[in-house]
Formats: structure tokens, C-alpha cells, sequence
């Protein structure tokens, strides 16, 4: 749901808490961030409250609850390098929400246009990194797997992605996550949610604040900041240094995490075409690796769920020819128990056709009756012949489709390894 710029000014001072009720339209003034985008959700001013105190004002429809909490939660643990939430007011299904004012430039924008050196950019990070890594704490295992349940089952309930996808989703791509965090170390610390450079902020000075806290989360998936840090920047920030030896180290897992993940993000973000659209992109990505990195183990990771997508429909085909062979072994027990019966009856008439020798009208019919069963053991023969080469012909197709399913799947636990 979008937001005007007159709608959403028309509401902020609507809604603004009494301290600032004496301000005037004239004091406040919308930032390209979102002047400059079509339909925006969320629309960013910038509050004069007097000629040298400013507020950041972001007004819209939040994908995420409880936004204020969030961000109040992240500031205090490192005020240092986060705005300052100020207040959250409430209006319908929309927010309001204040944050103190940095003025300054999106970090990769600073770099590329020549504000802030690399060398800087790369202090920037190491002290951003720094503190984040002071924010871990250690966990478990089955904590991590616990919190990857819920956003499997979270992934599985979106009524965009395709049944078929989610079959893959489910039996192949998270399965092989949570054998990768079995030998993955596991902690867990707070993130913004979207760590890309466009939300730090970066002065002259070299000052800079993380902003945005809209998909803040505590989690053990926090790894994947730095593979969003790495895709959602420009070209010129993407090679330095840092960015490109963080991106390096970002464990496998996290590029199909963050592909799933940003499906998620996408409901919030975008309108029901286009999420639409990015589900298919990023499903795909998650088949090829191209949005990733040409490294082998994403080459590796691409052919992983190719094979496996090719193992489940083996699988299915087989499942189906065995139903098929029962049912014909099923018809092939019938006419075993049809030959039985003909065979006593045969049996039958032979020890009482000694006793009949006096009575001709019996005996005739029950040759009759002979030639009869005789004509239907000839017909029972002819379609058990082709019921028992049609049986061989399926056991041999279910011999060989199990053989190359062996072959794959080997193929797949050595793709695996190679990944580990």
C-alpha cells in the first residue's frame, strides 16, 4: 500500500505529540529517499524544530511490528552507531515514527562519489563489524534449527509460491540447511534486518549511524548481513576490500537463507505483481547460484538442487510404477487362484468320471462343462503370459530407474561433501 507525499504530511501533523503541535508545514521537508520513488509505502522527512534541531520523520505502512521496540532495543545496546528512536505514534494501520537526526550520506554513495576514502569505509565496517561481533552470544544447535523451523513454516504459508516450489522448499533446499548448521557454530545476536549501505549513514567526519530497524530481529542467521551488505550496493563499493572478504566468508547456508528470506521481505515491500515476480526471480537464483557468486561451491550448491529436483521426480515415477506393479501383481494372484480352481474341478471330474459311466446324459454335460473351463484355462494362460511380461518389463524399469536414483543420490552426498 502506497503513501502520498500531501497524504502523509497531512497526517504527521495530525498525529505529532503536543510538544510539537505549534510547528507549521513550512518546517518540514521530504527527502529524496522518497520524493524520488514511485508509490513508496513509507515516505522520510526531515522536521525543523527550531534553526538547529531536526527530527527524522518516517510515515507509512510498516511490513513489521513493534518497530519502535526494536530499534529502542538495538540503540541500547550500541548507541554509539544507531540513531536514536525518539517516539512511535500509531495511526490505523499506518506509523509515524521519529528518529534523532543524522545528517549525512548512504555509505556507498559517500565512497563512490569521493566524500569518505576507503580506507575510511573500511573503518566504518571494522568498527560496525566490532560491534556486532560483541553482540553475539553463544547458542546451540537446536536453538538455531528451532528458529529455522518457524521460518520454514512461515516460507510454506505464502500463497504465492507454487506447490511444486514448495515441495522442493520443503523436502530438499531446508533439510539441507539444517544439516549445515549440524557443523556450523552457533550464536546469536540482535540485526537490523537489512544491513545494506543505503541504512548507514556516513559524514565528513566519519561519523556514521545505522538506520532502519523496520526487519530487526534477533537471530543466528546473522551472517547473511554482510551477503545483503555485499548484493545491495553499487559496483564501486561492491570490490573493496572489506566488502569483498566478508561476502567470501559468508557460509554457503546463508546464500539460500537469504534468497528464501528475501521472498519474505518482498511481500512486505512490493505490491502483489511484482511479488510475484520476485518469488519466481529468487526461486530461480536459489536453482542457478547467479545472483550469488561463479565460486564452485555455489556452482555446487546450483547443481545440488538441480539433482535433487531430478531425484524427486524419479522418485514419484517409480512410487507410480510399483503402485502399478501391485496392481498387476494383484491381477496375477487372481488368475493363480483361477488356474486353482480350474485344476480342482479338472481333479473333480476325473475321480467321478469313473462313477459315470452308466449315466450319459451327465457325462455329456459335464463335458460339456470341460470344454468350457478348458476354453477358459486357454484365455486365463494367454493373459497371464502377458500379464508376467508386462510385470518383467515394469520390475526391470523400477531396477533400473532405482539404479540411476542410487547414482544421483551418490552424486548428491558427494555435492554435499564438496559444499561441507
Amino acid at each position: 500500500m502506497s503513501v502520498s507525499t500531501e497524504f502523509a504530511v497531512q497526517r504527521i501533523f495530525k498525529i505529532l505529540p503536543d510538544y510539537y503541535k505549534n510547528l507549521s508545514t513550512n518546517q518540514i521537508e521530504e527527502l529524496e529517499a522518497s520524493s524520488q520513488a514511485d508509490n513508496p509505502r513509507k515516505r522520510f522527512f526531515k522536521l525543523e524544530i527550531n534553526d538547529e534541531n531536526f527530527i527524522h520523520i518516517t510515515y507509512g505502512f510498516f511490513g513489521a511490528e513493534k518497530i519502535f521496540e526494536k530499534a529502542n532495543a538495538i540503540y541500547e545496546l550500541i548507541p554509539s552507531i544507531v540513531v536514536k528512536p525518539l517516539f512511535a505514534v500509531k495511526d490505523g494501520s499506518a506509523l509515524l515514527l521519529a528518529q534523532e537526526w543524522f545528517d549525512g550520506h548512504a555509505l556507498d554513495e559517500a565512497f563512490s562519489m569521493g566524500i569518505v576514502p576507503e580506507k575510511k569505509i573500511e573503518e566504518t565496517l571494522v568498527k560496525l563489524e566490532s560491534s556486532f561481533k560483541n553482540l553475539e552470544t553463544e547458542s546451540t544447535i537446536e536453538n538455531a534449527i528451532i528458529e529455522l523451523n518457524g521460518f520454514q513454516e512461515e516460507t510454506l504459508q505464502n500463497e504465492y509460491i507454487k506447490q511444486t516450489d514448495q515441495k522442493i522448499l520443503n523436502d530438499f533446499i531446508f533439510p539441507k540447511l539444517k544439516n549445515d548448521l549440524a557443523i556450523h557454530a552457533s550464536t546469536v545476536r540482535w540485526s537490523g534486518g537489512d544491513l545494506i549501505p543505503s541504512n548507514i549513514l556516513i559524514n565528513e567526519r566519519n561519523e556514521f549511524r545505522m538506520v532502519d530497524f523496520e526487519f530487526a530481529r534477533k537471530t543466528h542467521f546473522h551472517e547473511e548481513d554482510w551477503l545483503r551488505m555485499y548484493l545491495f550496493c553499487n559496483d564501486e563499493f561492491r570490490k573493496t576490500d572489506f566488502v569483498q572478504r566478508k561476502f567470501q566468508e559468508v557460509h554457503p547456508l546463508f546464500h539460500s537463507y537469504f534468497l528464501i528470506r528475501q521472498i519474505m521481505l518482498n511481500k512486505v515491500i512490493h505490491e502483489k505483481p511484482s511479488h510475484i515476480n520476485n518469488i519466481e526471480f529468487s526461486l530461480e537464483e536459489l536453482s542457478s547460484g547467479r545472483n550469488l557468486s561463479s565460486t564452485k561451491k555455489d556452482v555446487r550448491i546450483r547443481d545440488f538442487v538441480n539433482l535433487s529436483s531430478l531425484v524427486y521426480e524419479q522418485l514419484c515415477y517409480k512410487a507410480q510404477l510399483e503402485i502399478e506393479l501391485k496392481r498387476q501383481g494383484d491381477q496375477a494372484v487372481h488368475v493363480s487362484n483361477l488356474e486353482t480352481t480350474i485344476s480342482d474341478i479338472q481333479n473333480e471330474i476325473s475321480e467321478k468320471s469313473t462313477l459315470l459311466d452308466q449315466k450319459d446324459k451327465d457325462v455329456h454335460q459335464l463335458v460339456k462343462s470341460v470344454e468350457t473351463l478348458t476354453a477358459d484355462l486357454q484365455k486365463s494362460y494367454s493373459t497371464a503370459e502377458n500379464l508376467i511380461a508386462e510385470i518383467a518389463k515394469n520390475q526391470a524399469t523400477i531396477e533400473n530407474l532405482t539404479a540411476e536414483i542410487a547414482k544421483n543420490q551418490a552424486t548428491i552426498e558427494n555435492l554435499t561433501a564438496e559444499i561441507a
